[in-house]
């Protein structure tokens, strides 16, 4: 039996910053539901629970662009590929002049083991960063 008490704390602390710059309200969220993840009992029924509060979250939170590559990794992590893909859909859709953008798919490629894609993904980035408006 693994003693949480910690996580529990930590988890605590960072609630207390919910509202504040330091963290937004999406990111309490996501870390709570990793919390839970992590500490239930009942493997499937908190998957279940979990694709609900990504749903959501991601209703609730959809307006920020920063959203989209937590969530993509989330539902990555869930094998709910194509939850995955339509998040890094809407990352590339918000911020397509990001690193964030192309090194989170490149990321999620990698762990599929799609490397070729990768490696495609990682290449349109360096050179639509490199080509910038703030570079011609």
């Amino acid at each position: 039996q693994r003693d949480w008490s910690a996580s529990q704390d930590s988890l605590q602390a960072v609630k207390a910053l919910y509202g504040s710059n330091e963290v937004t309200p999406w990111q309490v969220s996501l870390l709570e539901l990793d919390y839970r993840l992590l500490t239930a009992e009942d493997r499937e029924a908190a998957r279940a629970t979990a694709v609900s509060y990504l749903k959501q979250v991601e209703k609730a939170h959809s307006q920020d662009p920063q959203l989209w590559a937590p969530l993509a990794r989330f539902y990555e992590r869930l094998d709910l590929f194509e939850e995955s893909d339509r998040c890094l859909e809407q990352l590339m859709e918000r911020l397509p002049e990001s690193a964030v953008s192309y090194l989170t798919r490149a990321e999620i490629l990698t762990g599929r083991q799609e490397y070729e894609a990768a490696w495609a993904t990682l290449e349109t980035g360096i050179q639509t960063l490199s080509s910038g408006p703030e570079r011609q």
